[in-house]
């Protein structure tokens, strides 16, 4: 999965970029059409993360879709690396992604400036920021569930709360801090980052 987003970020600059989907209006409406179903994707989601007990098929439906949400469940990742693992790495996922990005695109600089690579698939900033722009777009729900996890926490008859989607981690514990860390710092880059970047777009 992870691999897919490492091809699919750059794949989605020349998808969006190039000159076929910039004069046909075919290719633009698939565009429009497919974020409309991610988003449309992530908005189910969110159904799945409410605290419901689901009965099935929908609950194997929601884990499914839960992909859509950085949930690793669906993979296993918190047995192999631990719960703050896992979600340090939810968050850090857009971060890695863009790094990414940033890394192709200096790449193509290099390799067109030494002659390597043809003009046409050097990449550009300013397409380059709109990608950017897009993909967060794309992924915003997904991203802004994400931080905000460390703060759903809810009550327990003895007085305790713990966390929502991990009920053994206690809120306030030791064990919620670097949760709490991170959701801020998600919160900070991606929620209000994203916002000061699109509105100086």
């Amino acid at each position: 999965v992870f691999l897919l987003l490492l091809c699919g970020v750059p794949g989605i600059y020349y998808f969006i970029n190039g000159t076929i989907s910039a004069e046909t209006s075919t290719m633009m409406a698939t565009g429009i059409s497919m974020g409309s179903l991610l988003t449309l994707t992530q908005h189910f989601s969110v159904l799945g993360q409410m605290m419901v007990s689901w009965d099935e098929p929908m609950k194997s439906i929601w884990g499914l879709l839960g992909i859509f949400m950085f949930d690793p469940k669906i993979l296993a990742a918190g047995c192999m690396l631990g719960d703050s693992a896992t979600f340090v790495g939810r968050i850090l996922l857009p971060s890695l992604l863009l790094g990414w990005m940033l890394l192709v695109y200096a790449s193509t600089m290099l390799a067109g400036r030494a002659g390597v690579l043809p003009p046409s698939l050097v990449m550009v900033w300013p397409k380059v920021r709109n990608t950017i722009g897009q993909v967060f777009q794309a992924f915003y729900i997904a991203i802004a569930m994400s931080c905000i996890l460390a703060f759903q926490c809810y009550g327990s008859p003895n007085g305790t709360s713990a966390l929502a989607k991990h009920p053994y981690i206690l809120c306030g514990s030791g064990d919620h801090t670097p949760f709490v860390a991170f959701g801020i710092v998600g919160i900070v880059i991606y929620l209000i980052g994203f916002g000061g970047f699109y509105v100086a777009a």
